[in-house]
């Protein structure tokens, strides 16, 4: 859906290269409230799904200095949004003092190199901005046997194996 306010995130796209621009963008956050969005980046897998992730504010709905890093995907040419996953595991403190001007992640970007994902992010829970990555898989695999066959009466058995290592 829109926006509700400047802090959503949102996203135009361009499936016939520049020529034209989707009607309307997408939001994707999808919190119902208004609190802060902030340094989005995307990245695009081997597969073309769009992965956005960004900073939120969300779980600190009282003080608002607590943020998380947050992930949402795309596997529709940006059209509609995975459900928002929460990547880090707890929040941190928006401003931590550091050596350096500004102090929190304003410089983190996705990557993407097959159907693995690389996630990046500043994390101050220890008292300083630490770098942590989420490594993950987009694509999950079924194993299943390419045929099978039963005569009427006899019983079947048949074995699929799914892995799903991605955070959906």
């Amino acid at each position: 859906g829109p926006a509700i306010d400047h802090r959503d995130i949102v996203v135009a796209s361009s499936p016939d290269g520049m020529a034209g621009w989707s009607a309307a963008p997408v939001r994707v956050n999808d919190d119902t409230g208004s609190t802060d969005q902030a340094f989005p980046a995307l990245a695009v897998d081997g597969d073309g799904g769009l992965h956005v992730t960004w900073y939120d504010r969300r779980f600190d709905p009282r003080w608002r200095a607590g943020a998380d890093f947050m992930l949402a995907s795309s596997f529709d040419g940006g059209a509609t949004f995975t459900p928002n996953a929460r990547v880090s595991t707890g929040s941190s403190w928006w401003q931590v003092v550091a050596d350096m001007e500004p102090n929190f992640g304003d410089f983190t970007r996705p990557c993407a190199a097959g159907n693995r994902l690389y996630l990046p992010w500043t994390d101050s829970r220890q008292g300083s901005p630490d770098v942590l990555v989420a490594p993950l898989q987009t694509a999950g695999t079924v194993g299943a046997p390419d045929s099978v066959w039963a005569h009427v009466g006899d019983s079947l058995h048949v074995e699929v194996v799914v892995t799903n290592d991605t955070p959906y």
